[in-house]
């Protein structure tokens, strides 16, 4: 019995491993390299919206994001926040980032190949 628990807690953090700020970042720039909606980035990041007004509030001071009313009230990258996942996907590649998650590692390899 107490193997099953055990195996369970285990299969529980394969499932759900926690994002640190950075893999958050990335993917609400990656997210919104066309224009999105806010309910659109809850749903693509997968976070509630207390953590998304903090990380938006964030990535809009850093001058990564920006907001906009046409065609309609949203975000959309800047110019900065490109740069930005364009160091991180070399990164990647090279292997350099030393982060073991994949989510973002993917994601940014992904729009490397579709910007470069």
């Amino acid at each position: 019995m107490a193997r099953s628990t055990l195996e369970f807690g285990h299969d529980a953090e394969k499932k759900q491993e926690k994002r640190d700020k950075l893999d958050l970042m990335l993917e609400l720039l990656i997210a919104s390299i066309e224009p999105v909606k806010k309910t659109h980035l809850l749903y693509r990041t997968k976070i509630n919206h207390a953590q998304l007004s903090r990380y938006l509030r964030l990535v809009l001071d850093l001058g990564m994001l920006k907001e906009i009313s046409d065609p309609f009230e949203g975000y959309v990258i800047t110019k900065k926040g490109r740069i930005t996942l364009e160091l991180f996907a070399k990164l990647v590649q090279k292997g350099v980032t030393g982060n073991d998650k994949e989510i973002s590692s993917d994601r940014l390899l992904q729009h490397s190949m579709v910007t470069g």
